[in-house]
């Protein structure tokens, strides 16, 4: 009796297995939803010896040489020696020379 039954499940598990095997495979859908998009991490970026006003950023670059086992790694692909706030300042002086030229032109219409 037990061997019977034993037999009879070895038979159902590989008649399941069987039929599993000459099922087609389901058909992908043509069209792909997406559930979650991952959104950017937006980041401030505030220093406490720069002369610019702190700014948000959005980075989305991953850099594959500095890792948390090894933070201090130099990834060729950034410019380390770059100083922004040089060209922040040299960008604030044009625009400050743009509006002492716009205030002098103010200054001959009251003259007038």
């Amino acid at each position: 009796d037990r061997f019977a039954v034993l037999r009879e499940l070895v038979e159902l598990r590989e008649r399941e297995r069987k039929r599993r095997r000459e099922e087609p495979a389901e058909e992908m859908p043509d069209e792909v939803v997406i559930i979650a998009e991952q959104e950017p991490t937006r980041k401030l970026f505030k220093f406490h010896e720069d002369y610019r006003p702190p700014f948000y950023d959005v980075s989305t670059k991953v850099s594959t040489v500095a890792t948390p086992r090894d933070p201090f790694a130099r990834d060729p692909a950034v410019d380390y020696d770059a100083d922004s706030d040089d060209e922040f300042r040299e960008n604030d002086a044009e625009v400050q020379d743009a509006e002492d030229l716009g205030d002098d032109s103010e200054e001959e219409d009251d003259s007038e």
